[in-house]
């Protein structure tokens, strides 16, 4: 929920905008347009398909790695951050009155804003996995005159001796049990003469609502595969072969080993339009990978590989522009005063090859129940900073953790809140802690600070009430306890 307070913001803001003008974090050639890669000029991530509306440019990333299929990492910045007096970088201390820090630190080499003129707020609803759902769902996604059917089976994973085999997948069309009232949570059906099956889990506490459509293959292993000790094969992704990673720029690359006929414009948009026939139009492309049929040994060995089709990462966004979706286990003044709060994050995987849909997986899927506002007024970078400072004695009181705090991920952003019965994207300016370690995932904040870019309010990661501490005090006590214990052995 949103948090409301004044913050101080005219002689606090003048102290620090002064303060950046000795920061002295580098001198940044300004670029207002899209550069030109060395293939093409790339400004959209997907075009127009069925209805669907294109990606728009990567929000700006950490990595200045350029590649034939991404925008470049210059210092290409949009009307937002002109109109907000954002900079492109900040090396600077902010005040430690009212705290234990001994300094709280701004350093972030590279600050991520939106390449818009505008930003927006949206309204989104909790999607419920209820009967009316499932049948939405089933009769969009199967071909209804072929018949849905109940799936009998716990299992959908078919491998090796556990398969139930193909003879009996297909006789259900001939005797199995209607879909119905869609009271079960399992059906299978077909989508262009293929069989299919889709699995819901309506979610709780832990888990968040989802679902899952998977191709159902046969998978029966054959004497000649056994001679060369193969027992078992089916579809993954690659992990040599990304073709496109918004989070980090220097892990794409464009390799040339896939089979499929789509290239990857083609195969981004392919992945948007799979959602958009089921009702989710607001998902950019995060990540593309190679598909793979892997035929392995029993230990995992790879016997045999055949890269054919697409492997497709989508997360939520707004106006083409990602959602801020953080997990809040490591951040550390959670931690301190003894919280664990489960986030619950949207995602979105579609794989498919020349010959259809090979798997689809929603979850938490989030739907939009009106049309986004453009958002007027946002305060400036200035303002942000001195509620910034105006926050931080309130969220770290009696924190006694780290000494030093060190922003190094700052971004304009987005972020869903609960603003009372409504679940609203709004946007926001993120001040997080990153840890320093190799692979560092940008999504897992030490520590994290926002603010409301829309009146200078904090904004509590901590959300909904109810994802604290969910597994009971047995579990959190435990937990604690072995972090105590760990903290003291480690001194």
């Amino acid at each position: 929920m949103i948090k409301k307070r004044g913050y101080r913001h005219i002689v606090i803001a003048a102290v620090l905008a002064g303060a950046l003008g000795l920061a002295g974090c580098g001198k940044k050639n300004v670029d207002y347009e899209l550069e030109q890669t060395s293939n093409s000029t790339v400004e959209n991530q997907a075009g127009t398909t069925n209805g669907t509306s294109g990606n728009g440019p990567l929000e700006d990333g950490k990595s200045e790695d350029d590649t034939s299929i991404q925008v470049s990492k210059e210092d290409s910045i949009g009307g937002i951050s002109r109109d907000l007096g954002i900079p492109t970088c900040v090396n600077q201390e902010l005040d430690t009155e009212g705290t234990n820090f001994d300094k709280i630190l701004l350093e972030d080499d590279s600050i991520r804003v939106p390449k818009r003129d505008n930003m927006y707020t949206a309204l989104f609803k909790d999607q419920t996995i209820d009967a009316d759902f499932k049948k939405m769902i089933a009769e969009e996604l199967f071909d209804t005159e072929s018949g849905i059917f109940v799936y009998p089976y716990d299992e959908h994973t078919r491998i090796a001796d556990d398969a139930v085999p193909m003879s009996e997948i297909e006789a259900i069309f001939d005797s199995g049990e209607a879909a119905g009232n869609y009271e079960v949570d399992r059906y299978i059906g077909k989508i262009n003469g293929k069989i299919y099956t889709i699995f819901f889990q309506p979610g709780d506490m832990e888990i968040a609502p989802s679902f899952y459509v998977n191709l159902v293959y046969d998978d029966t292993i054959t004497d000649e595969m056994k001679e060369n000790y193969i027992s078992m094969h089916y579809f993954e992704r690659s992990e040599l072969s990304d073709y496109y990673y918004l989070d980090d720029a220097s892990k794409s690359e464009q390799v040339n080993d896939n089979m499929s006929s789509m290239d990857l414009q083609q195969a981004m948009d392919k992945a948007r339009e799979f959602l958009y026939n089921i009702g989710i139009e607001d998902a950019m492309v995060e990540r593309v990978s190679t598909l793979v049929w892997n035929a392995t040994t029993d230990s995992g060995y790879s016997i045999s590989q055949e890269f054919n089709g697409w492997y497709v990462d989508l997360i939520p966004a707004v106006d083409e522009q990602p959602v801020y979706q953080p997990d809040a286990f490591g951040i550390d003044v959670l931690l301190y005063n003894r919280i664990l709060y489960y986030t619950q994050k949207t995602k979105y995987t579609v794989t498919f090859n020349d010959e259809g849909l090979v798997s689809l997986s929603v979850e938490n899927p989030m739907v939009r129940t009106d049309d986004t506002q453009k958002a007027d007024g946002l305060i400036s970078w200035d303002e942000a900073l001195a509620a910034l400072q105006d926050a931080i004695p309130e969220v770290y009181q009696d924190y006694e953790g780290y000494r030093v705090i060190k922003f190094n991920d700052i971004r304009l952003t987005y972020f869903p809140v609960l603003d009372g019965d409504e679940n609203k994207i709004i946007p926001i300016y993120v001040f997080a802690q990153l840890d320093t370690m190799e692979e560092i995932r940008d999504d897992w904040p030490i520590q994290l600070m926002m603010i409301n870019a829309l009146d200078g309010s904090y904004v509590d990661i901590v959300q909904d009430e109810g994802l604290k501490n969910i597994k009971g005090d047995d579990f959190n006590d435990s937990f604690f306890n072995n972090r105590d214990d760990a903290d003291e052995t480690g001194k």
